[in-house]
């Protein structure tokens, strides 16, 4: 039993006046685990909106070096997270979280100090970005196998449905302030900004529990990222969705980050137009994600994969609309798709794997889920270069609708209920 299920049945009316209680008032540290990536994701879409249309002023190569920053920065994050997720199962997640808040504070903060001193030293912006990249990646694993720990079995959905909603939330105002700071103030105040929410984000991540799973120190690096292997390999529904969320990056987010915003810069508004869209998907994400509790589906991964076809309709919209309203609507509406599917795929993982491996099968998500997006974002620089942006966003959307067909004829797939339970674990 985890601490939050002890205070619950020692509460008046037990688990039934628990249910009544929303569960971000109730439940103290998931509040802090929430409030800090909420922020920290605030300050990276200011800092990301800032970054791109620096770059993007850079000569007529601005394109390509952007592709070259953000996919040194995807590389970091595919490597790091593997080996972060052994040594959240090993070590403390805790821990884990607060350096790589660490991380991002210094990578950051020096990105600021080049920028206001004139130096656009394009090498430079990809080392830093490729630390906070590493970061990121550490991050997450640890993030995800901490929340089955400190929020009960039975509200695990409603919990990554508030996380989604949050983040999909800082998603939509991240953009909006980055363009008004952007604008009013300048690139170099909105890496400062981004350096703030680390800050905040490492104190509250240090109030949370000392989280230790059951693994034994003693068991080698290697066996344990064996072992999280093969705990991936035996789960053929587990293989398909890595596969699936890796074309996914690679064709239809890489086409988003790079095409996306010269598509603005050459026909629209530029940075301005841009964040509207990406704020009309972070409202869209606030509503799928408050709506994926609602769902409840017997088959979890096959909403999951139909809701993301939704980005089918975005990036058509993208490369073809002459209207920003339009193409806003349609980014909404991939935002619920969206929404939908994150709040589906991390309750089925962590109702479907132990949690002493969690952070490894998530890791395991990270790597492979990101492995093509670097390639993804060089092959969309080039081609924009040589041609212009609407050609890549079009071949994301056939290439996304022979994947999705492909991964739903896995019986494997289709099969997927809502889910046994695994155990919890316990902590001090």
């Amino acid at each position: 039993m985890t601490a939050t299920e002890r205070e619950s049945a020692d509460s008046p009316g037990g688990s039934d006046a628990s249910h009544r209680r929303p569960l971000v008032l109730e439940n103290a540290p998931f509040r802090r685990l929430l409030t800090a990536q909420s922020l920290s994701l605030v300050g990276d879409q200011i800092a990301t909106i800032a970054l791109t249309f620096l770059i993007l002023r850079q000569g007529s190569d601005g394109a390509f070096k952007l592709s070259m920053i953000l996919a040194a920065k995807v590389v970091a994050l595919s490597v790091s997270s593997i080996f972060a997720g052994v040594l959240a199962d090993r070590w403390s997640r805790r821990k884990v979280m607060m350096l790589a808040d660490a991380v991002s504070i210094v990578a950051q903060g020096a990105t600021a100090l080049l920028v206001l001193t004139g130096q656009i030293d394009i090498i430079a912006i990809c080392v830093l970005q490729a630390l906070c990249g590493l970061a990121v990646g550490s991050f997450r694993p640890s993030s995800v196998g901490i929340v089955p720990v400190i929020v009960p079995q039975d509200r695990l959905l409603r919990a990554n449905s508030l996380i989604s909603a949050s983040g999909n939330a800082a998603n939509v105002l991240g953009p909006v302030v980055g363009g008004a700071v952007l604008g009013a103030f300048g690139t170099t105040a909105a890496l400062i900004i981004d350096v703030a929410t680390f800050v905040v984000s490492l104190t509250l991540i240090a109030r949370l529990p000392d989280v230790q799973t059951p693994l034994r120190v003693a068991e080698r690096a290697r066996d344990s990222l064996r072992n999280g292997w093969t705990e991936v390999i035996r789960r053929p529904w587990l293989r398909w969705m890595l596969i699936y969320f890796s074309c996914f990056q690679f064709a239809v987010l890489s086409t988003q980050m790079v095409a996306g915003p010269i598509r603005m810069q050459e026909s629209f508004h530029g940075a301005t137009s841009w964040s509207y869209v990406v704020a009309a998907l972070g409202i869209g994400t606030v509503l799928g994600s408050m709506l994926a509790p609602q769902l409840r589906p017997r088959r979890p991964l096959v909403v999951t994969l139909v809701s993301v076809l939704s980005f089918c309709l975005s990036h058509a919209l993208l490369a073809v609309a002459g209207s920003i309203v339009v193409i806003a609507a349609g980014f909404a509406i991939a935002g619920v798709g969206l929404g939908i599917a994150s709040v589906l795929w991390a309750t089925t993982l962590q109702t479907q794997v132990p949690n002493d491996m969690l952070s490894r099968v998530s890791s395991y998500d990270w790597l492979t889920s990101t492995a093509l997006r670097p390639v993804g974002l060089a092959i969309t620089g080039l081609v924009v270069a040589r041609w212009e942006p609407r050609a890549p966003l079009l071949i994301a959307v056939a290439l996304l609708l022979v994947v999705t067909g492909a991964v739903l004829l896995s019986s494997s797939v289709r099969d997927v209920g809502r889910a046994r339970e695994v155990p919890a674990l316990d902590h001090a």
